[in-house]
């Protein structure tokens, strides 16, 4: 099999899908950064100089997503891009398979975070018009970038991505909800992020110029509630 430039040994074969969870968030990845090394005063200080690098390696990569796709992104094409050399690359990252997870790691948690922001104060039901409003101020934060990768990543892929920790949240939220059986738990997250999200990405790359407010009010109207989403223990 095939390895990609810079893979350190990995083969290349599930990289679009990695890169689709790991792209889905590089927008954010210069603030994760940056928060991870500077974020509390306990924390470790990391050189200035690291961190200018690494977001420039970072913008690289969501420029390269646009303009040519992860598949045929290269460790030189990105050094170029970010106006490093490629042993200044390999200094950050071990490959960009590395580098495409690391972003992932970003997606999910920043999603997760847009995902359960709409909670209202009982902890379990969720509003369907704050989390797409939400997302949809994430998403356009970068439109292209965001646009080039969703059009290549099935939403079951950001589903199986988004399972646990979505559940990690609402059990965080709702300690009864722990006592719910695993896979009928699993099961209605799901069933809540394939919905929503489903809907979202049709939305964001179909129809944008659609009023957000308008399109909720579409499926408020079909589901008969305004709130989509609602465990009971």
């Amino acid at each position: 099999m095939a390895r990609r430039e810079g893979g350190a040994g990995r083969p290349a074969g599930d990289g679009a899908a990695r890169s689709g969870h790991a792209a889905t968030d590089a927008a954010g990845a210069g603030r994760g950064a940056e928060a991870a090394g500077a974020g509390r005063g306990d924390a470790p200080k990391v050189d200035r100089r690291v961190l200018k690098t690494r977001r420039a390696i970072q913008s690289a990569f969501r420029n390269l997503v646009v303009s040519q796709g992860f598949e045929r992104m290269t460790v030189s094409a990105l050094a170029r891009e970010a106006d490093i050399d490629r042993k200044t690359f390999y200094l950050h990252y071990a490959s960009l398979d590395e580098l495409a997870e690391e972003q992932g790691r970003l997606v999910v948690e920043r999603i997760t975070r847009v995902l359960v922001v709409g909670r209202e104060p009982d902890g379990i039901t969720v509003n369907l018009r704050t989390v797409v409003s939400e997302l949809a101020a994430m998403f356009l934060e970068d439109p292209e970038f965001y646009r080039s990768v969703m059009a290549g990543l099935p939403v079951d892929h950001l589903v199986d991505a988004l399972c646990v920790p979505v559940r990690d949240a609402v059990v965080a939220a709702n300690p009864p909800a722990a006592e719910l059986d695993q896979p009928g738990l699993d099961y209605l997250i799901r069933f809540f992020l394939a919905g929503t999200l489903s809907v979202f990405v049709h939305w964001f790359l179909t129809e944008p110029d659609t009023p957000i407010d308008e399109m909720v009010d579409h499926v408020q109207r079909t589901t008969g509630n305004a709130h989509l989403f609602k465990l009971t223990s």
